[in-house]
């Protein structure tokens, strides 16, 4: 298969950087980046909700209990007034 690729100025540098380094060719640099990406995906499952958990994101905010459906009344209460139902 061949690949044809539009880089930024970000990831062209890093390319570049990635070719010096290590002395390898684009098709083998590309060839790890997927390979390494692959093994990633394999981990988490490609999952979203699993990523969000393990970022820490999940379950790391706190509020009253039932605020999904009390949310305008906690609203009303937090500003101070009442709004109608929109």
């Amino acid at each position: 298969m061949r690949i044809n690729a539009r880089l930024d100025e970000d990831r062209s540098r890093k390319f570049a950087f990635l070719q010096q380094i290590s002395g390898a060719g684009v098709s083998e640099i590309v060839k790890l980046a997927i390979d390494a990406y692959y093994d990633r995906m394999k981990q988490t499952g490609g999952d979203a909700a699993v990523l969000l958990s393990k970022s820490g994101f999940v379950g790391c905010g706190s509020g009253p209990a039932g605020l999904s459906q009390d949310y305008k009344e906690e609203l009303a209460r937090s500003m101070g007034t009442k709004h109608d139902d929109r």
